[in-house]
């Protein structure tokens, strides 16, 4: 069943009693599949998720490195460096490793700094911060990074 075909799942009448609902939600189960309900929730050390009965995950985490990553490794030599990579891992795994990741990362001094994912897998991605400047290797420059990832569970 595709997610476009509709059920009807209205609030019953003030005259309907519980059990009629209720009764009206079991025989409509087969197709809850198809609607973005929430059925489960859960974090790890990193992250937090929210599972969707649909077979959709999203899970978010903040990550605060100080100044732990520097752009130091050339890139494209004049335009831009990037850092060591550093690895987030899933809070439950995902049955394709191409989730979609986005990044929002903030440098105490370029404006222009970015995270960007390098490999996903069905447990863990590997994140880089690339700046348009190279760091020194003594910079006291600090970075965090959210992340969003959205995937299957099912």
């Amino acid at each position: 069943m595709d997610s476009t075909t509709n059920i009807n799942l209205e609030k019953p009448a003030q005259s309907d009693t519980f059990a009629q609902f209720l009764e009206a939600i079991n025989l409509n189960s087969d197709k809850l599949d198809a609607l973005p309900l929430p059925v489960g929730y859960g974090s790890n050390s990193q992250m937090e998720y929210l599972k969707l009965a649909c077979g959709v995950i999203a899970m978010w985490g903040h990550f605060d490195h100080g100044s732990n990553y520097k752009c130091t490794t050339t890139l494209i030599p004049g335009t831009s460096y990037c850092s060591k990579s550093f690895k987030v891992n899933y809070p439950i795994p995902l049955v394709d490793s191409n989730p979609v990741v986005l990044t929002s990362c903030v440098d105490s001094a370029a404006i222009e700094c970015k995270a960007s994912p390098r490999a996903a897998s069905y447990s863990s991605v590997d994140i880089i911060y690339y700046c348009p400047t190279e760091e020194p290797s003594n910079s006291t420059r600090t970075k965090s990074c959210d992340i969003l990832i959205i995937g299957k569970w099912k």
